[in-house]
């Protein structure tokens, strides 16, 4: 068996559109310039209530950038998914989300505080003044009041209680929140009051952002509707508690879909017309057919036995980074826990490089779907395959540094995929990371709901 001290890293190889690094210095550099706007055109502040008025406008402006990153990280758009994956982007609007809540109430406590010490009122005198005589404050405090109830119901012990499409519902009304939100801003801004130009760009970068995701979110799965006409074409039981749903319809060839991919699908029937839920591809795509495989645990996808063939389907994407590397050709690893699976069966018969190792760990054998075609591509590939079976805490079972490195020898060049739950994906991660193997060598993702 190979030690973890014994593997070396190498530098990862190979032509990519972008890195996490790149989008995260384009958001700093808006939000840079953002400041340097607002330090140009302040009037010196003299007092402190004018302190505190003009470090609440700086807040405001940053609120509204933050909203739009927010906004853009949920858009589907191509270079933000591949880029940084599902799990990175979740992470990031998570950490953006808890930025918008405190931007925006300290933009509404310092705007308060700077106006009320400024006419010796009391905070709450001044705040109902605003609100009723300023235009459009009275909106932005309802676009406040949404966003903490969104924030509050995205704390993890309430966001476990309520269901999916409850939680997807009161999401939605962020988007309410940021209308309200922007006419206070051009309206009441005192940048955007004294400057026509940069309340045209600010007007303009918004719209530009709405158009984006009108089109990406809405639109697009429309249009795709009559392009592709998908249905359902056949259903089948994987094992016990897992299911496949084949997916048929017109110029599949040109269906926007990779492996490794997912994308959020929309049954139209009577039961489930009203939420989109995602699933990963669990085939290649081939040009006549889709598939996905998924569990039917869920209160959604316990749905998905009853489907009917000829059921008309919505797809939204694709989503996700979980892409293969195009030129690679050095050892791939793939690790999978559970129905994680999905996407690896899909890029275990696709992606290039050699040789190539498959690890597949589950609880039993009824939560290890796919098993046989898994054994089928290893042999026409050439692929190693290790199957690990029984619980997490099991000696073997555990996948330790030294227990990666003994399967996959080549692991310190190798380009390595993961998917499985987020505890199974994080322990994974730990494990590479004290192998030596660098985060640009690693694409992970973990099954949890967006």
């Amino acid at each position: 068996m190979v030690s973890a001290q014994a593997v070396t890293a190498v530098r990862p190889a190979g032509r990519r559109i972008a890195r996490p690094r790149d989008v995260a210095t384009l958001a700093t550099v808006g939000a840079v310039l953002l400041v340097v706007v607002w330090w140009r055109d302040a009037v010196p502040a003299v007092g402190r209530g004018a302190a505190l008025t003009d470090a609440g406008r700086l807040t405001g402006l940053l609120a509204g950038y933050v909203a739009l990153l927010q906004v853009l990280l949920r858009a589907r758009l191509g270079m933000i998914e591949c880029t940084l994956g599902t799990d990175a982007i979740n992470t990031t609007h998570r950490v953006l989300g808890g930025y918008l809540l405190a931007l925006v109430l300290a933009h509404a406590s310092l705007i308060t505080a700077g106006y009320a010490d400024r006419v010796h009122m009391r905070m709450f005198s001044q705040f109902r003044s605003l609100v009723t005589s300023y235009p459009y404050v009275g909106w932005a405090a309802i676009a406040a009041t949404l966003l903490v109830g969104v924030g509050v119901t995205s704390a993890p012990m309430i966001r476990r209680r309520l269901r999916y499409e409850i939680w997807h519902g009161l999401h939605l009304a962020v988007y309410a929140a940021l209308v309200l939100a922007f006419f206070h801003q051009v309206a009441n801004g005192e940048h955007f009051v004294h400057s026509p130009q940069l309340r045209i760009a600010w007007t303009a970068l918004w719209l530009s952002v709405a158009v984006v995701v009108v089109w990406r979110r809405w639109l697009q799965p429309v249009l795709m509707m009559p392009r592709h006409h998908l249905t359902v074409a056949a259903i089948r039981c994987e094992t016990s508690g897992t299911i496949s749903v084949e997916i048929t319809g017109r110029r599949l060839d040109r269906f926007p879909a990779e492996p490794g991919q997912y994308f959020r699908w929309r049954f139209l029937n009577r039961s489930s017309w009203y939420v989109a839920h995602p699933y990963s591809l669990s085939a290649e795509p081939d040009g006549r057919r889709l598939r996905i495989t998924a569990t039917v645990a869920g209160r959604y996808s316990a749905r998905l036995p009853d489907l009917r063939v000829g059921t008309r389907v919505m797809a939204e994407g694709p989503c996700g980074g979980l892409l293969a590397r195009r030129g690679w050709s050095g050892p791939v690893l793939l690790i999978a826990g559970g129905v994680g699976i999905t996407p690896l069966r899909a890029l275990f018969a696709t992606c290039p490089g050699s040789p190539i190792t498959l690890i597949y760990r589950a609880h039993e054998t009824s939560s290890m779907p796919l098993r046989a075609e898994l054994t089928d591509i290893a042999d026409r590939r050439g692929a190693r395959v290790h199957y690990l079976l029984g619980s997490r805490h099991d000696p073997p079972n555990q996948l330790t540094p030294e227990q990666i490195a003994g399967m996959c020898p080549d692991i310190g060049r190798a380009q390595v995929y993961v998917c499985g739950s987020a505890a199974f994906v994080r322990h994974v991660r730990t494990s590479l990371s004290k192998l030596g193997v660098s985060s640009a060598n690693v694409r992970a993702e973990s099954f949890q709901l967006a």
